[in-house]
């Protein structure tokens, strides 16, 4: 899941016919590895990445994430696939490719090189891209593990299924996390407060990619894609990895919100509140996105700023602090019929002390810099 959605794509072609019914099978990439072993050059087939050490990071990254929500075996099946060749990132049109061998034997994966900007850079990272495509590769080893995968009903049904299921099983996960760090009577507040952010951070990546998913499941069902009476599993309740199913969308959205909200739940909200406001007006038309980071690692991802919202914020613990503020502003060209945008960003740093709320102002850049 990226850019709001999830796309899959099969790369299939009639190649052989087997008493007489005609069996879909790949065109073949051509590829070859590293000394190392891991990430691929491109062989006569310009698609494919030759950039292997960006490869590197970013499957690393979803790999690690994977372990990190207790599926390790996928973790490892994506390391060693990627070592190997099966999977790889290319230039595609979709989040993934998955091209078949002849009778589905030979497959492999692409995986779109927009992996790259959005888990790839080694500091300034959205979990929410990292858990999406995490979710977007236990999506595809379920269609690797068909014979001749189609995007049809029959195929891409228990894919999804799997997909929501494991997104339902994370939010689970953190929620249970959540509870053991409210309850840790050797936690100082401040380290409690500390490991709360960071949960919360990741509950809200989650819950975000699975309102993402749901919609894709909404829409799909609607064009006849997905089997309308499935029933689909969400997030379970405490402590337990179990979830009745139910093809009611709405009322899986609605419990999956329900707990989600037991995250938040704390007698006293943790930490100090960093709020970020506008230092002037800015157009109707432009926007300031505030991404912050911790020195701690954690991400707490981007905060939204506009002419009739110019303050916006959250809790966090005492510490140091950075962000990037990135301005964007939409305007007509000189024929006025269409649209450009224009975007500035700068970098700034703070400290944030433990008892005293922070208020940090943000300057709107304009095309000009000013």
């Amino acid at each position: 899941m990226t850019n709001g959605h999830f796309r899959f794509a099969r790369r299939l072609a009639l190649l052989v016919v087997v008493f007489g019914m005609g069996l879909p099978a790949g065109s073949a990439r051509s590829q070859a590895r590293t000394d190392e072993g891991l990430g691929h050059r491109g062989g006569d087939d310009p698609g494919v990445r030759e950039r292997a050490g960006e490869d590197v990071v970013a499957i690393g990254k979803v790999a690690a994430y994977l372990d990190k929500m207790g599926r390790k075996d996928v973790g490892d099946a994506l390391r060693a696939d990627f070592k190997s060749g099966k999977i790889h990132v290319a230039r595609v049109d979709a989040n993934a490719e998955l091209t078949a061998g002849i009778l589905g034997l030979g497959r492999s994966l692409a995986i779109s090189d927009s992996i790259i900007g959005q888990t790839g850079t080694p500091r300034y990272t959205s979990e929410a891209a990292v858990a999406g495509w995490a979710l977007t590769i236990v999506h595809e080893y379920v269609h690797l593990k068909q014979w001749l995968p189609m995007e049809d009903s029959w195929h891409e049904t228990p894919a999804w299924a799997a997909t929501i299921k494991e997104n339902g099983l994370w939010i689970r996960r953190t929620l249970d996390e959540i509870q053991v760090v409210r309850k840790d009577a050797s936690l100082t507040p401040q380290e409690r407060a500390q490991r709360l952010t960071a949960l919360r951070v990741t509950l809200k990546a989650l819950h975000g990619n699975f309102e993402v998913t749901l919609n894709e499941l909404r829409d799909k069902t609607a064009k006849g894609e997905l089997d309308k009476d499935h029933e689909w599993k969400g997030v379970p309740p405490a402590g337990s990895t179990w979830v009745e199913g139910t093809a009611n969308l709405d009322a899986l959205e609605k419990l999956a919100a329900e707990r989600v909200h037991e995250g938040y739940e704390d007698d006293a909200a943790p930490g100090v509140m960093l709020t970020f406001c506008l230092s002037a007006p800015i157009p109707e038309t432009a926007n300031v996105g505030v991404r912050v980071y911790g020195d701690d690692g954690i991400d707490y991802g981007w905060l939204g700023l506009r002419r009739n919202a110019p303050c916006t914020g959250y809790r966090v613990a005492a510490g140091h602090f950075r962000a990037i503020v990135n301005c964007k502003e939409n305007r007509k060209d000189r024929d006025r019929s269409l649209a450009v945008e224009s975007a500035r960003e700068y970098k700034t740093e703070f400290d944030v002390v433990a008892g005293q709320d922070k208020k940090v102002k943000v300057h709107f850049l304009s095309e000009s810099g000013n």
